[in-house]
């Protein structure tokens, strides 16, 4: 092949591509057309509004965070009763096991 021909070939592929996009256009449009108007509904001074109301609470709840961390403990608020219930267990289960260690250091301690 010739560059000539070579050139005919990749006019005609691209003005196919072309003939494609331009069908496609009135579909673009109208979707654009739908954005906008979405848009256009949006009260941006309630969205900045909420969006604000949003940030504060956020930053304060990041405060509340660090400031109840201490000695790399995290405390948390816990309102559901099933949570409550499961936390007691788990911190029964850690003092018992403390209790444990205890006894068994203090055990090596006297028979050692």
């Amino acid at each position: 092949m010739v560059v000539e021909e070579l050139e005919i070939i990749v006019t005609a592929k691209i003005e196919e591509v072309i003939r494609e996009v331009m069908k496609l256009a009135p579909q673009i449009k109208q979707a654009m057309k739908q954005v906008q108007e979405a848009f256009s509904k949006v009260d941006m001074k309630e969205f900045n509004k909420k969006l604000n109301q949003s940030t504060e609470l956020v930053k304060k709840q990041v405060n509340n965070l660090k400031k109840s961390s201490k000695n790399n403990q995290i405390k948390l608020v816990v309102n559901n009763k099933e949570a409550k219930k499961q936390i007691s267990q788990v911190k029964k289960q850690i003092e018992s096991l403390q209790k444990k260690t205890t006894e068994r250091k203090i055990n090596r301690r006297y028979f050692i």
